[in-house]
């Protein structure tokens, strides 16, 4: 292993070092499990209902709040 001081010459004079490396993706939780459906990814109908709450000045959980409302209305 060469030591320190030949090193830092090394980086001086080659800026560019080499590296590898590796991503995984893991969880810390189950994620085939019921409860996980909750946090799906909503569609763009749901999408545009919620933004146009916020843009009536609505706070998100009263955004949140008034959509479910309005679905016990519509069901």
């Amino acid at each position: 292993m060469k030591d320190l001081r030949n090193y830092e010459v090394d980086l001086k004079n080659n800026l560019q070092t080499k590296a590898e490396i590796v991503l995984k993706q893991t969880h810390n939780h189950s994620i085939v499990r019921a409860e996980v459906l909750k946090h799906r990814i909503s569609s763009e109908e749901v999408k545009s209902k919620i933004l146009k709450l916020f843009e009536k000045g609505k706070t998100p959980s009263k955004a949140l709040f008034t959509f479910k409302s309005q679905l016990r209305v519509e069901s």
